[in-house]
């Protein structure tokens, strides 16, 4: 949304299934018209050239402030920029060559690790990733404006990327012959206190996240946690983290 100096009043782009075209009186009364009267065909635009006339409006209207909801009703403030941000998420995907470009509040368009998914290549700008406290993100966001991505949380790109794997230390130096009792560190307990199960849908909380994305797919958890063995002093050898986390739940 745009809001304009004075009493010009807004401009809204409205998601998918919340737009419109009437021809009616706007509740203002001001009558709603058409140049050249209304079209004959219907016509299609792609997303770029629908990025792109919203940010020529923001130039060529005299906006005062820009915002944006998302599906979940968080509203971030547009207009504030920070150019060449960056978070260790933003060094990782730079260093794995997957940043494209960057844009002009401080968001790094990026190749989307979903891609091979999307109906359409619409361009550079599609998928972007948002530093934390870049463009009204307190925490580090990403956003694709591809129907087959709407679904997908930060977990969901931080895991297709393999940046979640390095949210972890690593154990494997701490191993002994005799087995694991030499181990300085409780992993169990530490998952624990990160993973709560969600019974509603077969789901994972995961509360290292924001409390807005932290709810991942069992699939994705357990992929998630693939990597990780959990030492069993009693058993003698170690068993799947996932697993462990979900018989110590129930």
């Amino acid at each position: 949304m745009h809001r304009l100096k004075t009493d010009l009043g807004i401009v809204e782009l409205l998601a998918k299934g919340q737009q419109f075209v009437a021809m009616v009186a706007h509740p203002t009364v001001a009558r709603i018209r058409w140049d050249n009267d209304l079209p004959s065909e219907r016509f299609m635009i792609t997303e770029n050239q629908l990025n792109d006339f919203w940010q020529a409006l923001a130039v060529e209207l005299p906006v005062l402030s820009s915002s944006e909801s998302s599906r979940l009703g968080k509203v971030r403030d547009c207009s504030i920029a920070t150019l060449n941000a960056t978070d260790e998420v933003a060094e990782y995907l730079d260093s794995h060559g997957l940043i494209l470009d960057c844009g002009r509040n401080g968001e790094h368009y990026i190749t989307c690790p979903f891609e091979s998914g999307h109906s359409t290549d619409s361009g550079v700008t599609s998928t972007a990733y948002f530093p934390k406290n870049t463009a009204g993100f307190e925490v580090g966001y990403f956003k694709c404006l591809h129907a087959s991505c709407a679904h997908r949380n930060d977990g969901d790109f931080l895991h297709a990327i393999g940046f979640s794997k390095d949210d972890f230390d690593d154990l494997s130096d701490n191993k002994t012959e005799e087995g694991f009792t030499d181990i300085n560190m409780d992993m169990t307990s530490h998952f624990l206190e990160r993973f709560i199960y969600v019974v509603k849908g077969d789901q994972m909380c995961d509360l290292s996240r924001p409390p807005y994305n932290c709810v991942i797919e069992m699939k994705s958890f357990k992929n998630l946690m693939a990597p990780y063995q959990i030492p069993s002093i009693s058993k003698k050898r170690s068993t799947n983290s996932s697993s462990e986390i979900l018989d110590s739940a129930s």
